[in-house]
């Protein structure tokens, strides 16, 4: 008998291992796509997350954050396949660590997959033209202010820059969630092995069971709320990129039954030692008595990840008016588009790259025109969208995305000329698919 069960568990352990390098467990759109994806990897392989510890990473006790990730680079080497979850905040505080700690670890795998969840190309400083213009006119404070702009924008473009070179020279696929950012990164840098697809998290049969429960009855009931009113929900921390205000206004444009709920809380990393209140916080407060909405605009707090998917599915109306921040993809959004929600996204740069995905599926409206949003929410019409997320959901989905992860991790380490001469006719047309 325990000869026989040794060998059941031998067939039960031949799945190849991934490891999955991120935040988890913690309050972060890193760490909830990160659990979607080790549930639909789950089927695939025998995946473990390696999950970063970031308060140690961040601080300035480097020798213990060093020892940290060399433990890191052993235990990898145990795995068949790693995937990054590459954001550069997550591996510490500044530019010249995360590229020493990241080139470590890409050092100590096997097979790789780089996912990118923004890329910021380098921007070039004022040139003379327009530096002599400036001074003609006597503008120094447009010179000053346009000079602080590049540096600042160009921060973490140069760890970007020696992100994808190093990629390149080993041959690791990319993945981003904007096919814009797959068509910059492969003209500049020459490299095919980049690869766009949108963020993903469910399958529709697990929203499908998921909406039974989530009914409006149930969500004002939790929330002391009432069935008659039109409830507004804005999801996320409170970072003034969201655009919270834009909001708050145009709620004096709609009827008294229409309310805003703001989910979510300060981000951790913005919490200030002694401070008494958060300075946007504070705003929003002085903005909502300004408009004695004290009784329209109610704070519920954070939410779990099962807590938010039935808020989003909730809410009468799922907006989302950012302001432009060089975002590549939104999570928020992406859950908003896979509960089927009554969503409007303001027109930044991320949400026209989530429509090339999903023409036809979202509302949109001018960034800060509260009254433009006004006018939206009142004349939503949910079947303008149905039909248009039910093609979106077949051709994007988690499926698709796991899909495409395991065949790049079939082609990590190739040569450009080894994957197009791969009898893998799917991977090769994906490397066609490049421009």
């Amino acid at each position: 008998m325990k000869k026989m069960q040794l060998e059941v568990i031998q067939v039960e352990n031949t799945k190849s291992r991934l490891g999955i390098i991120s935040s988890y467990n913690e309050a972060c759109g890193n760490a909830s796509y990160t659990k979607a994806l080790v549930a639909a990897f789950s089927d695939h392989f025998d995946v473990s997350v390696i999950s970063l510890n970031t308060d140690l990473l961040r601080k300035k006790d480097s020798k213990s954050a060093n020892s940290y990730i060399k433990n890191i680079c052993k235990d990898l080497r145990n795995y068949d396949y790693v995937n990054i979850q590459f954001e550069a905040g997550l591996f510490g505080s500044s530019t010249a660590l995360i590229w020493k700690r990241l080139s470590a670890i890409i050092s100590a795998c096997k097979k790789i997959v780089l996912t990118m969840h923004r890329y910021d190309p380098i921007q070039e400083l004022p040139n003379l033209a327009f530096i002599g213009k400036c001074l003609l006119k006597g503008n120094i404070k447009l010179l000053f202010s346009s000079y602080l702009k590049a540096l600042a924008s160009n921060y973490y473009a140069s760890l970007y820059h020696q992100i994808i070179k190093l990629c390149k020279k080993n041959h690791i696929p990319i993945i981003v969630h904007t096919q814009r950012d797959r068509n910059l990164i492969a003209i500049k840098y020459d490299y095919r092995a980049v690869f766009d697809h949108p963020l993903c998290f469910h399958t529709q049969e697990y929203i499908g069971s998921l909406v039974k429960t989530a009914t409006k009855r149930n969500f004002c009931k939790a929330y002391n709320l009432n069935e008659d009113k039109l409830y507004i929900g804005i999801f996320g921390f409170i970072n003034k990129y969201k655009g919270h205000k834009t909001v708050i206004k145009a709620l004096s444009y709609l009827p008294s039954n229409y309310e805003v709920l703001i989910f979510g809380g300060q981000h951790p990393h913005t919490i200030q030692n002694n401070e008494s209140i958060d300075e946007y916080v504070y705003s929003l407060m002085s903005l909502i008595k300004h408009y004695n909405f004290q009784n329209r605009v109610k704070f519920c707090g954070m939410l779990n990840d099962e807590s938010f998917l039935k808020a989003l599915v909730a809410c009468d109306f799922n907006v989302l008016p950012y302001l432009e921040v060089n975002q590549s993809g939104s999570a928020i959004a992406s859950l908003s588009l896979e509960t089927n929600s009554n969503t409007i996204f303001s027109q930044n740069l991320a949400f026209f790259e989530l429509a090339k995905y999903a023409p036809n599926c979202f509302k949109m409206f001018t960034i800060g025109n509260f009254i433009e949003l006004a006018h939206a929410i009142m004349s939503y019409e949910k079947t303008d969208y149905c039909s248009h997320l039910m093609e979106y959901h077949k051709k994007y989905n988690i499926n698709t995305s796991i899909n495409l992860y395991k065949q790049l991790f079939q082609i990590s380490r190739q040569p450009i000329n080894t994957m197009e001469n791969s009898k893998n006719e799917t991977v090769h047309c994906l490397v066609e698919s490049i421009p």
